[in-house]
């Protein structure tokens, strides 16, 4: 073989991870006896890390909020930290 159909897999399947869809449905309709397999293909480019990344921290970092934005004193300071 020439490369030809991994390439048009590579593609395929980034196409199908791309729309969100989960490995094991792309493993089935590819044919892989593993996911192993499909996981080769179907690497995460850096936008897609990121965002799964962002998502997956949303539910296990508890939203709070900063206790220094509502500190005057420490504003005024920090305008006039270093000026001479």
């Amino acid at each position: 073989m020439d490369g030809t159909a991994e390439l048009h897999d590579f593609f395929r399947i980034n196409g199908l991870v791309d729309s969100g869809v989960d490995l094991i449905y792309i493993r089935d309709l590819l044919g892989h006896v593993s996911v192993k397999t499909t996981e080769v293909y179907g690497k995460a480019d850096a936008r897609r890390k990121r965002e799964a990344i962002e998502a997956a921290s949303k539910e296990i970092v508890p939203a709070e909020t900063a206790e220094w934005d509502n500190n005057t004193d420490l504003k005024q300071w920090l305008k006039t930290f270093n000026r001479r």
